[in-house]
């Protein structure tokens, strides 16, 4: 199975698609700090992925940190 990030309204149910993955790859491990959100980009078949940014629900998605082999985690 192949994964990609949505938000989801609680109270109206509306969902909306936050990350684009190409074929084959994971979005996983979404972590949310103020209006910003990182998650880890990965394959089922690679041992390394990398770690992408979107600054905020309508900012272009970016990669941040290529070749990792595990997501960062923030504490606040």
């Amino acid at each position: 199975m192949f994964t990609a990030l949505y938000v989801i309204n609680l109270e109206s149910g509306e969902q909306k698609q936050l990350t684009f993955p190409k074929n084959n790859k994971i979005d996983n491990t979404p972590q949310v700090v103020g209006s910003t959100i990182t998650w880890y980009r990965t394959s089922e078949k690679e041992d390394q992925g990398d770690v992408w940014v979107k600054d905020s629900m309508d900012a272009q998605e970016h990669r941040w940190l290529k070749n990792v082999d595990s997501p960062p985690t923030f504490f606040l």
